[in-house]
């Protein structure tokens, strides 16, 4: 782990000795180019027909969305990976779109909730398994501040419940993924400790 990861408390954890998971990396067996197998499992993807493909990580982005009483907005996560863990409203940045229209996005559909002005806060690195794939992602983080929670409607598919909560009250652990703790523990810092 780099001094970086050690000070921000990020997990780099090799998955490569897991059977069910694969890196990307691991899960590209043949050249998209040439159709010849791979001689290395190394990234990048390097074959003598000469293509190269960079494994580079998925981009998501979540919403911490407060109230005007010190509050913030929580999600138990209804699938899996993480089901029935904590999260945040969020997902994957769609090709052409921007990290804040995705947040938007997101908040919408999960939540029924069309969102103010949002400011960045924080990105991390983060991991999402997929289809037996593990994929890297950066998460882009913004803070929006909601008048009132009424309204909302949760897609029942993807989220169990919500609830609204002191954020330094909730810990790292308890998240499905622990880029949403740093995240939230980077907001307590800035706006809630200072």
């Amino acid at each position: 782990m780099s001094r970086r990861g050690k000070r921000l408390g990020v997990r780099r954890e090799k998955l490569t000795k897991n059977p069910e998971v694969a890196t990307v990396c691991q899960s590209f067996r043949y050249c998209p180019a040439c159709g010849r197998e791979r001689e290395s499992k190394t990234d990048p993807l390097c074959c003598p027909c000469g293509f190269r493909y960079y494994f580079n990580p998925a981009a998501a982005a979540g919403g911490l969305l407060t109230d005007g009483e010190g509050r913030m907005f929580f999600i138990r996560r209804e699938r899996d990976p993480g089901r029935g863990k904590l999260g945040i409203p969020g997902g994957f940045i769609d090709a052409g779109e921007t990290g804040e229209s995705a947040v938007r996005r997101e908040i919408e559909e999960e939540i029924g909730l069309e969102i103010g002005p949002l400011d960045y806060l924080v990105s991390y690195p983060n991991t999402y398994a997929f289809g037996g794939v593990l994929y890297q992602v950066i998460d882009f983080f913004y803070v929006g501040t909601v008048e009132n929670f009424e309204g909302i409607t949760l897609d029942r598919s993807e989220i169990r419940e919500w609830f609204l909560a002191k954020p330094e009250a909730v810990k790292r652990e308890d998240f499905a993924f622990e880029s949403n703790g740093l995240a939230v523990e980077a907001f307590v810092r800035r706006f809630v400790s200072s």
